[in-house]
């Protein structure tokens, strides 16, 4: 039986990332420098990191900062706890250098108290996204990473991440 994430007594955030309340473990509290354009790590590779919402939450839109260059193709998306790929973007050109790149998914509800995985993978290593590094393991954190899944699979076999944390997050709004 996978683990209830606790119940949180304030409305879910309109922007979910890596760095909100909503991400297991507050991911923030581990990062050890600031953010930088940094090339993604691995082609065809995808990293995941773990959410919840406290109410009824309607997934509207992803959203990746990119870096200095962008390059390739990149897919957004998100899964449940046992790695089942509820929505994706599909593949999309990386576009805008050192800006927020909005993207469109299928709306989709998510539960409260139900554990959910943010996924962002890129098809080469020459696209850049602003990302944090840590000083612990990723898995510790909930952090997990999977290789060849560009365009992102039906189904995800998490594995050990790397310590990086890229900035890409879910909305439920139609525009930022």
């Amino acid at each position: 039986m996978p683990l209830t994430p606790p119940a949180i007594i304030r409305p879910t955030s309109v922007c979910i990332n890596p760095f909100s309340v909503e991400s297991l473990e507050n991911t923030w509290r581990i990062s050890t420098n600031g953010g930088a354009s940094a090339a993604w790590f691995s082609a065809n590779a995808a990293v995941f990191f773990p959410f919840y919402v406290s109410e009824p939450w309607t997934a509207r839109k992803m959203f990746v900062v990119n870096g200095a260059t962008a390059s390739g193709n990149l897919d957004l998306g998100i899964y449940d706890a046992a790695g089942n790929r509820l929505v994706s973007s599909g593949s999309t050109a990386q576009s805008g250098t050192s800006d927020l790149q909005l993207v469109d998914i299928t709306d989709t509800v998510l539960q409260p108290r139900t554990l959910y995985y943010a996924a962002l993978a890129m098809d080469g290593t020459t696209g850049t996204t602003l990302r944090f590094g840590a000083t612990v393991n990723g898995k510790a954190m909930g952090l997990h990473q999977m290789a060849s899944a560009f365009a992102l699979p039906a189904t995800a076999t998490f594995a050990t991440t790397t310590t990086m944390v890229p900035f890409f997050g879910i909305t439920t709004l139609a525009t930022i």
